[in-house]
């Protein structure tokens, strides 16, 4: 299992049972696709719209378990305060 759920052959038997499933499946590939491009917010929407679509499909990729992961982290990124606008910054970055 990868961080973002099983990988290698346990990704491969996940089998979509009618086209519900196989529709959420299309929204979990695609918030993973955006999570690997740092997307993180549309992705946890992405992934939570397929795990309310399929519950076999949350179960097998524990979607409940890495939700609460992903909205945690992006409550505590919120906290960051933001940086200075380059033009704020000095000739040495600072």
């Amino acid at each position: 299992m990868d961080e973002y759920g099983p990988s290698g052959a346990d990704a491969r038997e996940y089998v979509p049972l009618h086209e519900g499933d196989r529709a959420a499946l299309r929204l979990y590939e695609e918030g993973i696709a955006l999570l690997e491009r740092g997307q993180t917010t549309l992705a946890a929407r992405l992934c939570k719209a397929a795990a309310s679509a399929s519950p076999s499909l949350a179960a097998h990729y524990k979607l409940e378990a890495w939700e609460t992961i992903v909205e945690q982290s992006l409550k505590r990124f919120a906290k960051v305060p933001p940086l200075p606008p380059v033009s704020d910054l000095g000739s040495d970055g600072r």
